[in-house]
């Protein structure tokens, strides 16, 4: 799974984290785990149910960046992902530059598929 996270900011943006998790419903602001669904920042790394992408320090206005997450489901069937951004622009007031901590997220669905089926047949040759 790839997210592109764009600065749609009139300013540079910094401190970009982008957090992954898997839900089942979002409902009263209270969301519950999939189970049987992993994340991974990294193949190498464990799987979690959320995982932190890495920190990005500053993102130009315009300028885009891809984070790549792997996902390993044990069955098929819709999954929702919740993707979460929070980053910082400095914005005047009054004369007097000031930090404001800004944060997105956005629920998207994905449907999972079951990737091959085997299938095996035994006969019996044996005469009676």
């Amino acid at each position: 799974m790839t997210v592109s996270i764009t600065n749609t900011e009139v300013a540079q943006i910094s401190n970009v984290r982008t957090s992954i998790s898997v839900v089942t419903a979002v409902a009263d602001a209270v969301a519950t785990a999939q189970p049987n669904t992993f994340l991974y920042e990294d193949i190498d790394l464990p799987c979690s149910q959320l995982i932190s992408m890495p920190l990005l320090e500053e993102l130009k206005p315009n300028q885009k960046v891809d984070n790549v997450a792997y996902v390993r489901c044990v069955d098929s069937g819709a999954r929702l992902m919740c993707i979460q951004v929070s980053y910082q622009i400095p914005i005047d007031i009054s004369g007097k530059m000031s930090m404001c901590n800004c944060m997105k997220e956005i629920t998207s669905s994905i449907e999972v598929c079951e990737p091959f089926n085997i299938t095996v047949s035994l006969t019996n040759m044996k005469v009676c």
